[in-house]
């Protein structure tokens, strides 16, 4: 079984969030009984992920990303990220935290 550090695991998950490809990223970054902590609550399991996906989607749609800040350290990662669209009146923002633990343990 290769390890991969929770940088390689991070930095995948930011390209291919980029790229929009969700399942390759639940199926090659998280595991089955992974916990997403978020401002709208907390999501369990690959399910738990993609309803939060869906949610981000409603909120706020087809957007170009910002990244604030890029941080591993151990088994944890952050990424800060904000997101603007052109919608029929001015911009909309929306900012948000979020990060990941990777267990390296199995």
């Amino acid at each position: 079984m290769n390890v991969r550090s929770t940088n390689e695991v991070f930095e995948n998950q930011v390209a291919l969030a980029q790229s929009g490809d969700l399942e390759t990223d639940l199926a090659r970054n998280l595991a089955s009984d992974c916990v997403l902590l978020s401002s709208d609550g907390v999501f369990g399991g690959r399910d738990g992920a993609r309803a939060a996906a869906r949610l981000l989607d409603e909120q706020v749609g087809r957007a170009r990303y910002c990244h604030k800040a890029r941080l591993c350290h151990g088994e944890l990662a952050f990424l800060e990220w904000g997101a603007s669209r052109r919608i029929a009146r001015p911009w909309r923002m929306a900012r948000t935290p979020s990060g990941f633990a990777q267990d390296t343990s199995r």
